[in-house]
């Protein structure tokens, strides 16, 4: 009749094992995909972005702070440098509450100037990125970060194996879908806070700008193109009028004003991915003649 092993034992060595093996993931992982995997959804996709800037902020001069529409932009069209912390389904104050709890601080900012930047910071992204205790286990153990979750990695090699939806590839929409999309951001276009609520939105903005700026970043705003149609909404109109008196130029840096035209989008709002990679590059060529540019010091709010 053979000797039980201790429990104890047993439990050390299980652990044991369960190390090593991660210790083998983690070493395969990050020499073979060193950027990670692909999200498999929205909300992951968020925390992704924000995990790696906060571990890797350091090598970013540029960061742009948006929503879903600027986080269509990809990245191997934006300079090197140059990291989108855009986050689909929020809006700019997130990437900015996450700049300012991140060390070193970049040189520029670039923030998305639409009516999503009315929409407050995400606390249930910023909670979790910034948890003390897996904060930490993320800085000490980078696999442990949602980008290389096997689920993830499994992901981006099957997409690069059959070239699924590769960038510039997107499918075009029905016409009929389109047209029942554009109908639905026309109306939305149509609803202008009120005066209250914009000017509290402007104040609580203002403030998050103001702390940036202290940290002597260059904060400079810019607009994506969106369909013609939609460009002279009252919505746009009131957003653009109170974001440019709350931040007049030449005070504050704005960026030129893309030509609607040249652009095409999926549902009004958002680009089409050849034309998202096109204001990347209009975006990132901004960038870096900012980034040349001597300053004297951040302007005062």
């Amino acid at each position: 009749m053979g000797r039980c092993r201790p429990k104890g034992r047993f439990v050390a060595e299980t652990v044991g094992v369960a190390l090593v093996f991660l210790c083998l993931y983690a070493a395969a992982v990050l020499r073979l995909l060193p950027a990670g995997g692909e999200a498999q959804d929205q909300w992951q996709d968020n925390q992704m972005r924000a995990q790696w800037y906060v571990q890797h902020a350091g090598g970013y001069a540029v960061v742009i702070a948006g929503s879903s529409m600027a986080a269509r932009l990809p990245a191997d069209a934006l300079p090197a440098g140059c990291y989108n912390l855009a986050m689909a389904g929020g809006g700019a104050l997130t990437g900015l509450e996450i700049v300012l709890r991140t060390t070193p601080a970049p040189q520029v900012v670039l923030v998305e100037a639409n009516d999503t930047l009315f929409r407050e910071a995400d606390q249930t992204v910023l909670r979790s990125v910034f948890q003390p205790i897996t904060f930490r286990l993320r800085a000490l153990f980078p696999v442990l970060g949602d980008a290389y979750q096997p689920v993830s990695i499994a992901t981006r090699l099957l997409r690069e194996r059959f070239n699924l939806m590769r960038d510039g590839a997107e499918p075009p929409l029905p016409p009929h879908v389109y047209d029942e999309l554009f109908a639905m951001q026309r109306q939305a276009q149509q609803q202008v806070p009120p005066p209250q609520m914009l000017a509290a939105a402007l104040d609580r903005l203002g403030g998050v700008v103001q702390r940036v700026q202290a940290r002597g970043v260059h904060v400079a705003f810019f607009e994506i193109p969106i369909a013609p149609g939609l460009d002279d909404s009252p919505l746009r109109i009131a957003t653009r009028q109170a974001l440019a008196a709350r931040f007049p130029p030449p005070r504050h840096t704005w960026l030129p004003r893309a030509d609607a035209r040249d652009y095409v989008t999926r549902d009004g709002v958002h680009l089409q991915a050849a034309s998202a990679r096109q204001f990347a590059a209009f975006l990132g060529r901004e960038a870096d003649r900012i980034v040349s540019e001597p300053r004297n010091g951040p302007a005062p709010s």
